[in-house]
């Protein structure tokens, strides 16, 4: 539990190692495919902001305007 939510705080706030098994030892080599899918996701949410994350898949940002 204690890797898990280290390495979201550590990829979200790209604050660099986590605690445990991330640690500045260690890598997220354990992790699994969609893991480190997820990882990634809160890495991009986590530079860009998460409101213009959330204007992204807002449909109404996509919409013409006439």
């Amino acid at each position: 539990m204690e890797t898990n939510i280290s390495a979201v705080f550590a990829t979200f706030n790209n604050i660099g190692p986590g605690l445990s098994a991330v640690g500045p030892y260690l890598n997220f080599a354990e992790f699994s495919p969609l893991a480190k899918f997820v990882l990634i996701f809160d890495m991009i949410a986590g530079r860009l902001e998460i409101i213009p994350m959330l204007m992204l898949v807002y449909p109404k940002t996509w919409r013409k305007h006439f």
